[in-house]
């Protein structure tokens, strides 16, 4: 049974500023512009390139990727509109790149699609303008659950936050996240220097909280669901070498039991001492999947892959190439394995590929690393890989 609406406002990690992560999460087949969002890094703008796109049609396939596939996916996340400025897309040959090769993939298969559902079309009807409708499934946002701080995270939530207080469509918001998370929202950028203190004021549109790790949290705007925070490592800091940390969030829905999992930035090396010992914080969170979700339950997974194999590990920088996630998938797949033998059947979605300058488009390259190297595998042959392709909505 379906659950969950995924719509990638951002799905980008840099090093342009453009589209980086952000997810806005919503029932399936909702009647209410209500929804949730899985980090700020991109915001209104870019619910405005969505809203634009949203009558367009999607033809998805199975076939091959040919060798051409690049020359027309560079135009992927582009707008361009006829004499009449109405606003034109990519071809849909695109999708191709998003849809898994391995004949033996077939089941469970997402659902994607283009921009907003007709039903949330429709309820926006009465809005004249696009930065009117835009503005009101903003509105719609009650919460954000921030991965962690860093910039391509939280820019455009930050940039919008004085929409709350707008004359016309006011909302209010809460912004969680762990402690490092929250702590650092309140002491660094609302502190009335980088942007001012909106969240500091007698009966404010802005609320921020703290989770507590590990524990189930209960969503108000959806009280069929709940989400749970688990700590990462994501790199050391440049000034002790200290660890960074980052957030992994699994949303499920209490009624069918369905989850999808989100995953901030996540470190290659999760050993929460720095070193190649000690407690590893991503196995931790591998043991509660396999403790307390059944496979078939996990719809989806969207998880960073953020440089290509070519990049060292020294030059990750507390990100994950394709070999290092195809090692921890396969770990995945032997607790569950030891647990129950059954297909290994599990929607992978790529997140915050860095955007380098090479003669190829990186995500290209990324994807198709992570199906060669798990053509390999026989046990990952029942992983489906895509994309977090901007403006795309997946439905899980």
């Amino acid at each position: 049974m379906t659950s969950f609406e995924v719509i990638i406002i951002g799905g980008l990690g840099g090093p342009s500023e453009s589209s980086t992560q952000c997810f806005m999460v919503r029932p399936f087949d909702s009647n209410s512009v209500k929804s949730l969002c899985v980090d700020g890094g991109s915001g209104v703008g870019h619910i405005m390139d969505t809203i634009a796109v949203s009558n367009e049609e999607l033809n998805v396939d199975d076939d091959e990727v040919n060798d051409d596939f690049h020359n027309y996916f560079k135009t992927l996340d582009w707008f361009r509109h006829d004499e009449n400025n109405n606003y034109k897309y990519a071809s849909s040959k695109r999708i191709k790149l998003m849809h898994n090769t391995s004949k033996q993939a077939q089941n469970n298969n997402p659902n994607i699609k283009v921009g907003f559902s007709n039903k949330l079309i429709e309820i926006l009807n009465d809005k004249p303008t696009i930065l009117q409708k835009a503005y009101s499934l903003y509105q719609g946002i009650e919460s954000y659950y921030i991965t962690h701080p860093h910039l391509d995270h939280i820019n455009g939530m930050i940039l919008n936050s004085p929409l709350m207080f707008e004359r016309d469509l006011p909302s209010h918001k809460t912004l969680y996240g762990l402690e490092f998370t929250t702590d650092a929202l309140q002491k660094h950028v609302f502190n009335d220097i980088i942007w001012p203190n909106l969240s500091n004021q007698d009966s404010s549109n802005l609320h921020i909280e703290t989770l507590k790790e590990s524990q189930v949290h209960k969503l108000r705007a959806f009280p069929n669901w709940e989400i749970i925070p688990f700590k990462l490592c994501h790199g050391t800091k440049v000034i002790d070498g200290s660890r960074v940390f980052s957030t992994v969030y699994v949303l499920r829905d209490k009624i069918n039991k369905n989850a999808v999992i989100f995953f901030g930035d996540t470190d290659y090396n999760q050993h929460i001492d720095e070193k190649d010992t000690g407690y590893d914080l991503l196995n931790s969170f591998w043991e509660y999947l396999v403790n307390n979700i059944p496979l078939n339950e996990i719809r989806g997974i969207f998880i960073e892959c953020s440089s290509a194999c070519n990049y060292r590990d020294e030059q990750l920088y507390g990100h994950l190439s394709p070999q290092h996630l195809i090692d921890n998938l396969k770990d995945l797949h032997d607790k569950y394995n030891k647990k129950s033998k059954s297909e290994f059947d599990l929607n992978v979605i790529i997140t915050h590929v860095k955007m380098v300058p090479t003669n190829t488009d990186p995500r290209i390259t990324i994807i198709k690393e992570l199906r060669t190297i798990a053509e390999t595998i026989p046990e990952l042959n029942g992983i489906k890989f895509y994309l977090a392709l901007n403006k795309h909505r997946f439905i899980l």
